[in-house]
């Protein structure tokens, strides 16, 4: 069964965020399902769903670890994304 937490995502769109707040039992229960079932919009409290953005920040208590395309940075309590829609070309077969 294929999992995709942005179902609407594209190369033609800006960025697609699902993120979760917290790991407690109940929030990761309630993010694998919308995950499994595929349901849009908006999740209440501890699950972050956004679509189509320019840009967003992230902030962190304490410092976690980052990976950007594979490639482990040093860990950080906040991070800027932003999207260049045309700053790379991507070729389809």
């Amino acid at each position: 069964v294929p999992i995709d937490p942005c179902p609407h995502a594209s190369f033609e769109t800006g960025l697609d965020v699902f993120a979760v707040r917290r790991m407690d039992p109940f929030t990761t229960a309630r993010a694998a399902r919308r995950m499994l079932t595929r349901s849009g919009g908006l999740s209440r409290s501890g699950i972050i769903v956004w679509h189509d953005q320019h840009s967003f920040g992230i902030r962190a208590r304490t410092p976690v670890p980052v990976q950007v395309d594979g490639e482990a940075l040093r860990p950080t309590r906040a991070a800027q994304f932003a999207s260049f829609p045309e700053a790379l070309r991507v070729m389809g077969s």
